[in-house]
């Protein structure tokens, strides 16, 4: 095994104790994966330059630079509303977008058969997300106690290692999708492997339903809407949808309000978080508050101002993917974004044509995360995101 893929091992171990890895220090927070990831890219920038491996662009690295320069700039315009401390806790979610973002080149720039071992370890990571979701909701099934350091209670809920059950719900989704696609191209042959995925399948469903996460809901059902009108699953994804409609009604409780699907007080929260985030944009429409400075212009403009505010994850963003772009980058940056998404939809589109099997993947998972990104901030969520750039690197191959 070759030190990247070896990493890679320790990336993704690091990757299934989610949040359980997360060591906060005032107003920054630090992740175990966010170490093995800067680990993994400074050993990849050695081998690089050493020419031991092959730096290999891509058609997206153009659009990619340009946001992340926009973002940049954006905080650049926006440093003289904020102390010196606000500007490098601001600018290290910069860096953890270049951070995460970068694994793309480095899976673009690894050997085939490392490639697949990335693959497989996909698989095993995400049954163990699901496998720690269903050992959490059986012994630790409220978070109640951790609210004083801005976790919510979630109450008779699946959160997994994430304690959060909306974000562990679309995740579970994209693992999902991508089993499934397993699942459909194992070989006749190989008829071990379909009973094997069968089974991870019908686990990570229950688990979506567990988590009782409306978004990661609509989500599943655009993506699953997607796997049937462009690879014909039709009658599949019909009985797979009126399975999970039964067991959203046969487990969900009008009584609570954490199981119960008509609740209104995470709507209300929603729907007052996003009219937050058009406040600050009408106050800074041309570069945003600053890209991630949106925890200090909630608190300067009197939104948010209870004691944690500068710890609590609700305070960081906003519930709305393209409204925390706009907020943050302002319309110049929201431009930069939308190229960005323009061109994944081209790559994506062109393998779809060419029935590439990861595409299967990427079309699902991409127009589940689209809609979802509308009700959560999924599209940033560093896990999820780190998972979307894997699959699309992996898919980008051409040799998979």
């Amino acid at each position: 095994m070759d030190v990247l893929s070896l990493l890679f091992v320790f990336v993704f171990i690091a990757f299934g104790f989610g949040n359980l890895g997360r060591i906060q220090m005032q107003s920054i927070a630090i992740s175990f994966l966010d170490i093995t990831l800067v680990l993994l890219i400074i050993v990849w920038i050695v081998l690089v330059t050493r020419r031991k491996i092959r730096f290999v662009k891509s058609i997206l690295q153009k659009s990619f630079l340009i946001f992340t320069a926009l973002s940049a700039l954006s905080l650049f315009v926006n440093s003289f509303l904020l102390s010196p401390e606000q500007l490098f806790v601001s600018s290290m979610y910069l860096f953890r977008w270049i951070l995460y973002v970068s694994v793309y080149w480095v899976l673009l720039s690894m050997s085939r058969s490392s490639a697949k071992r990335v693959e497989k370890l996909l698989v095993v990571v995400g049954l163990m997300i699901v496998g720690m979701g269903y050992v959490q909701m059986f012994f630790y099934n409220d978070l109640g106690n951790l609210g004083y350091i801005g976790w919510d209670n979630h109450l008779y809920r699946m959160f997994s290692t994430f304690l959060d059950p909306n974000f562990a719900g679309c995740l579970f989704v994209l693992y999902l999708f991508f089993v499934l696609y397993k699942f459909f191209y194992a070989s006749k042959e190989e008829l071990y492997k379909r009973i094997f995925y069968g089974i991870v399948s019908a686990l990570t469903l229950f688990a979506v339903i567990f988590t009782y996460s409306r978004t990661a809901y609509v989500m599943f059902i655009a993506g699953s809407l997607v796997m049937a009108f462009v690879y014909g699953y039709k009658k599949f994804v019909a009985i797979m949808l009126i399975l999970a409609l039964f067991l959203v009604v046969s487990f969900s409780n009008i009584l609570v309000e954490g199981i119960n699907p008509f609740r209104k007080t995470s709507t209300s929260a929603r729907i007052n978080s996003m009219q937050n985030a058009l406040l600050i944009l009408s106050k800074h429409p041309i570069f945003g508050v600053g890209f991630n400075a949106y925890r200090y212009a909630q608190n300067r403009y009197g939104i948010r101002t209870s004691p944690i505010w500068q710890t609590s994850h609700a305070d960081a963003g906003t519930d709305n993917s393209y409204l925390f772009v706009l907020a943050t980058t302002g319309i110049v940056g929201f431009l930069g974004f939308c190229n960005l998404l323009y061109r994944m939809y081209k790559v994506v589109w062109t393998k779809i044509k060419k029935k590439h099997p990861l595409a299967f993947v990427i079309a699902s998972s991409g127009v589940g995360l689209l809609v979802s990104a509308f009700f959560l901030n999924t599209l940033f969520y560093p896990f999820i995101l780190l998972w979307f750039v894997i699959i699309f690197s992996l898919m980008e191959r051409n040799e998979l």
